[in-house]
């Protein structure tokens, strides 16, 4: 009897280690975001869906260039206008996405293209 209580003990004790695991792991701020970026054009009709994978620690501005690579040069920085949650993202291009985001790994952007 003493030893099935070690023996549950022991699987009690493993059991809680993987939770424990994965807390840590989630605690721990993401190294990559990943950005679904929906964009339209300036009149408010949607063209395309551009999902994208960046690092957390991008800058405002890399993220532009990012998202002008990712479409091949079609929508260079100068005509982007970036939204998140209904608000402009004006900050400098040197500040760091999460800064402006916070350290969620799930993000939707929306992107208006301007006519320059």
């Amino acid at each position: 009897q003493q030893a099935m209580g070690q023996q549950q003990q022991q699987h009690h004790a493993l059991g809680q280690q993987p939770q424990q695991q994965r807390r840590a792991a989630t605690d721990s701020p993401p190294t990559q975001l990943h950005l679904d970026v929906v964009v339209f054009k300036e009149d408010g009709a949607f063209v395309a869906r551009a999902p994208l994978t960046v690092s957390a620690s991008i800058t405002l501005g890399e993220l532009k260039e990012a998202i002008a690579v990712n479409t091949k040069g079609a929508l260079p920085p100068s005509r982007q206008c970036l939204r998140y949650l209904g608000q402009v993202l004006s900050a400098p291009d040197e500040v760091l996405l999460v800064g402006l985001l916070g350290t969620m790994q799930q993000v939707t952007l929306t992107l208006s293209i301007i006519n320059a």
